[in-house]
């Protein structure tokens, strides 16, 4: 390398030199690691504290063996510049700056800042463990042993938070959380089965509000075929009786549920819903079968209306038989009932034969 790519190189990672080593002054003054490096800790803590120190003074340490090898390349340089210079020199300073391990600085810099967070957040996972395990230990006073609660009680106190918050995260499962959560369980699936009970109640009064909905449709639309139609099936759909029991029944199990009763409500349900999917199938049976001939019998109308201005389009509105059959399907169609297949017959005798059929 000439001279001045090699001041060029030098001046370069000396710049990169100068950036690390205030990072890891910056570093080592972060309140954290103030915390870590003088607090007193112990156990596993103090490991990972001590091997995080011993990593950030070796760090220095290899700062400043570059800034060494940097000052001694300058002066090589220096010496191997001009008319009088020595090319031996440059080879020197090109071999020092090779040796020059920033990356390495680099690489152990973002492994001493995780490690620090590692520690830190431990510290923080623990607080928010710790308090939330007092507060179950506080809610299940009036419900659990005592004993089994004072030995949890006092396996939390004895928890080296300040001294050791690692080493007491890494044994808070099986010293706290793994014996809470076995006196919790009960506790948590009796909650889990109100909730779960309380939503299917109301998806059950949902239910039950649209085969109520449903059964007035259909009585309706039933009580209208009868009004207005004759001669089709319709069915009858069920009667107030059955929709009587299925609400007493969905009010036992509401009452079962405000007694504590989760469980056997989750069970009656299920037994429940099956009657009551059955009933709204029925309830919507009944509607489509009674709407059907009452639309058809509006279609019915609307196809007469239209062959006869179809019949007055082509001048055979005139026909004495075509005359006689929209009288007859004319009177049928708007009596109370129409007698369906008959008005069917006497609008399709119409159309075929204006149709020439």
């Amino acid at each position: 390398m000439t001279p001045e790519a090699l001041l060029q190189s030098a001046a370069g990672l000396r710049r990169t030199a100068d950036a690390l080593a205030q990072a890891l002054t910056d570093f080592r003054a972060l309140p954290a690691y103030q915390r870590v490096s003088r607090g007193a800790l112990r156990g596993v803590t103090l490991e990972r504290a001590n091997a995080l120190a011993d990593r950030v003074c070796a760090l220095f340490e290899v700062l400043e063996s570059a800034y060494t090898s940097l000052t001694n390349a300058d002066a090589a340089i220096v010496a191997g510049q001009g008319i009088f210079g020595k090319a031996d020199k440059l080879r020197e300073a090109e071999e020092l700056l090779r040796r020059v391990a920033l990356d390495d600085v680099d690489a152990g810099l973002r492994q001493s800042q995780a490690a620090l967070a590692a520690i830190e957040d431990s510290r923080e996972q623990l607080a928010r463990k710790f308090d939330a395990a007092k507060a179950d230990v506080t809610a299940l006073r009036e419900e659990v042993s005592p004993d089994q609660l004072d030995l949890i009680a006092a396996k939390l106190e004895a928890l080296d938070l300040d001294g050791d918050p690692v080493g007491a995260l890494q044994a808070f499962p099986d010293s706290v959380e793994s014996p809470l959560s076995k006196l919790k369980q009960p506790f948590e699936e009796a909650a889990r089965l109100r909730k779960e009970s309380a939503h299917a109640l109301h998806a059950a009064a949902g239910l039950f509000s649209q085969i109520e909905s449903t059964i007035r449709e259909a009585q309706a639309a039933y009580a209208e075929a009868l009004e207005k139609t004759a001669g089709v099936t319709t069915i009858e759909p069920p009667g107030g009786a059955s929709i009587q029991a299925l609400g007493e029944w969905l009010s036992t199990l509401q009452t079962k549920a405000r007694e504590g009763l989760a469980k056997p409500v989750l069970i009656g349900l299920e037994h429940w819903t099956v009657k009551a999917r059955s009933l709204l199938g029925e309830g919507q049976a009944a509607l489509q079968a009674s709407r059907a001939p009452v639309q058809a019998r509006r279609e019915l109308r609307g196809l007469m209306q239209a062959l006869k201005a179809k019949a007055v389009a082509r001048g055979a509105a005139e026909n004495p038989r075509l005359t006689e059959l929209a009288e007859q399907a004319a009177a049928l169609l708007y009596a109370k009932p129409t007698p369906m297949p008959r008005a069917a017959e006497l609008v399709r005798e119409y159309e075929r034969l204006l149709n020439g059929r």
